[in-house]
């Protein structure tokens, strides 16, 4: 699908599918909808924590660049360190928001002296909800494509090792 090639065509989706989502969502009571807000809560602190963890570990010259200029460009590093910031982003963002999300609802609730229209509220709050889970799903995403970058460096590095051990032994057979 070519829409979701690009950032444009992913949230225009994802917009569409939270507004759709705000119809049944209406019926949904808020103490139901809770810990889906917090299940996106953990996952999006996991996922901040993970992708934290892979730069600091994997790519140290090229965080540094990131946030040094004048460190020479360290290139590969640098590209993989910004393709991991992408997933942080969202997941911030999405971390932000759910846990914004408990005391604005009371204040709001508080404020509106209970003349709140609830099917309106859980609509609302079942939309945010479908959308910021689309978001963290795509945050996923994005974390796993950096994963499968690290497993073939990783294995290209042991074909290199195991084609070097071969053409040791070969040399020795040899001599």
């Amino acid at each position: 699908m070519k829409i979701l090639q690009t950032s444009k065509g992913r949230q225009t989706i994802a917009i569409g599918l939270a507004l759709l989502a705000m119809w049944p969502g209406q019926w949904i009571l808020f103490s139901v909808q809770w810990p889906f807000f917090e299940a996106l809560r953990t996952t999006a602190g996991i996922i901040f924590a993970v992708i934290g963890a892979w730069v600091t570990i994997l790519y140290p010259r090229g965080l540094e660049r990131v946030f040094n200029k004048k460190i020479a460009d360290s290139g590969v590093e640098v590209e993989r360190v910004n393709s991991l910031m992408e997933p942080l982003f969202y997941s911030t963002i999405v971390l932000a928001i759910v846990l914004l999300i408990g005391p604005l609802s009371q204040v709001v609730k508080l404020l509106l002296n209970g003349n709140i229209p609830f099917r309106l509220a859980r609509a609302l709050s079942f939309g945010l909800l479908v959308y910021l889970t689309l978001v963290q799903m795509w945050s996923l995403i994005l974390t796993l494509l950096p994963a499968g970058v690290v497993q073939e460096e990783l294995g290209q590095g042991q074909y290199k090792k195991d084609l070097s051990e071969r053409y040791k032994s070969l040399g020795r057979r040899q001599g």
